[in-house]
């Protein structure tokens, strides 16, 4: 299996090449790459060239329900399966088993509060899961330390990036563990509450970046969202349908939520 990360250099965010893992199971990172110091940073990806234009983009404002949109699954099709390095057959993967999230190094009150609302809210979205913050048999373990002390604590971590996650799978694409690392320097406050919603949302398996919805937490941009947008609720949320399980093809998503227009 293949892993596929992100980062963020001084001028362009660039999308790494997948990394060959064992058979026995997978790693994917995912990281908000380090901001220039004059201007705000934009994401690209090695393989889809940046548009440079300045064409005003779409909000996604259609609301989550339990019967989706074309547009709505269109965006989660590409968040889920979206093409990538290496991966020539992408599969949804996602969790089969409650998150419990291990709180480590030194978060602000802000911080937690921040941690504490996603949780909140990706509770109130999905079914099937629950995401609760907790010192016991973690599964997920969120650190707050400064960048330069990431790979301390994941050796995959890439530099230079502000937050990144790291996620393991099974042969069947089942998440089982994920460690989540935020940055407790260089940026501000506001930034870093985003940091924290979009690593912990994408290690839901919602892994792809996109250039389609500016107000989007999977905007490929960077940017400091600090909520989720009504599409983005919906896509959450078909993620975690009991129809949709994980190692299915793009084909078989499809086939599920035709049946949910």
């Amino acid at each position: 299996m293949l892993v596929k990360l992100k980062r963020r250099i001084p001028i362009l965010l660039v999308t790494l090449s997948f990394l060959l893992l064992s058979s026995c199971g997978l790693i994917r990172p995912s990281e908000e790459p380090k901001r220039p110091e004059q201007s705000k940073p934009a994401k690209n990806n090695q393989d889809t060239q940046r548009k440079t234009s300045q064409e005003p983009k779409r909000n996604g404002t259609t609301n989550p329900t339990k019967n989706y949109t074309q547009e709505q699954i269109d965006y989660f099709l590409e968040i889920t399966l979206g093409a990538e390095f290496g991966e020539s057959d992408p599969r949804i993967r996602k969790w089969t088993e409650d998150l419990k999230i291990k709180i480590m190094g030194s978060p602000t009150v802000e911080d937690r509060r921040t941690l504490n609302k996603v949780v909140n809210e990706v509770n109130s979205i999905v079914d099937g899961i629950r995401l609760e913050i907790g010192e016991e048999n973690p599964n997920t373990e969120i650190y707050f330390v400064p960048e330069s002390d990431f790979e301390k604590f994941e050796p995959n971590y890439v530099p230079t990036n502000y937050g990144f996650f790291w996620t393991w799978w099974n042969s069947s694409n089942g998440i089982y563990k994920s460690r989540i690392l935020i940055t407790t320097e260089k940026v501000t406050q506001t930034e870093r509450s985003h940091l924290i919603r979009e690593e912990l949302t994408q290690s839901l398996g919602l892994m792809k970046d996109s250039q389609e919805y500016q107000d989007s937490i999977f905007y490929q941009e960077w940017t400091d969202t600090t909520k989720y947008s009504e599409i983005d609720k919906a896509i959450i949320e078909m993620l975690y349908l009991k129809e949709i399980l994980p190692n299915m093809a793009r084909n078989e998503v499809e086939s599920v939520l035709a049946d949910r227009k």
